[in-house]
């Protein structure tokens, strides 16, 4: 594994609302669909379960990022467990800058395709964040702490390649 030169990560906040209110959904529609004279055949509740969890799911992969500079190029790995993973190498990029992300920019919250802007985004969270411009004029954004020194970093890596 290449040595790292600069490491960050960005928690989305609205992951624990996400999972508490997807888990109250759950029940109350378990609950409605089970209730009265006639009630829903059992797959229903086996159906409305699955969707809670694919929520939950969703949100505990996506709601966190963490981004990684080093001689290879900038990877991401998302979630608790660092899967999945996003490579860029630096023969793909042309330049890593510091910005300031609106997420309304990007389709709101989340992993965002935007094929009229020609880019994708992470966007947990509206703030500091990198852009990463990529041959061939594609952009990707993510939103992470501290994004001035990544891109200070990735620049020290750019100017070799």
């Amino acid at each position: 594994m290449a040595p790292v030169a600069w490491s960050g990560t960005c928690k989305a906040r609205f992951v624990p609302w996400l999972v508490g209110v997807t888990i109250v959904m759950v029940l109350i529609l378990m609950r409605l669909a089970h209730a009265g004279e006639n009630p829903a055949p059992n797959w229903v509740g086996w159906v409305i379960a699955a969707i809670g969890l694919i929520v939950i799911a969703a949100g505990l992969i996506l709601g966190t990022v963490e981004v990684t500079i080093d001689p290879t190029g900038v990877v991401l790995r998302y979630g608790s467990i660092g899967w999945p993973v996003q490579r860029f190498p630096w023969s793909d990029l042309t330049s890593v800058t510091a910005i300031d992300v609106n997420p309304m920019e990007w389709g709101g919250w989340g992993y965002r395709w935007l094929p009229w802007k020609e880019g994708s985004a992470a966007v947990m969270r509206g703030g500091e964040g990198l852009r990463l411009d990529r041959v061939g004029g594609h952009v990707f954004v993510v939103t992470v702490n501290g994004a001035p020194d990544a891109a200070h970093a990735a620049g020290q890596f750019l100017t070799r390649h």
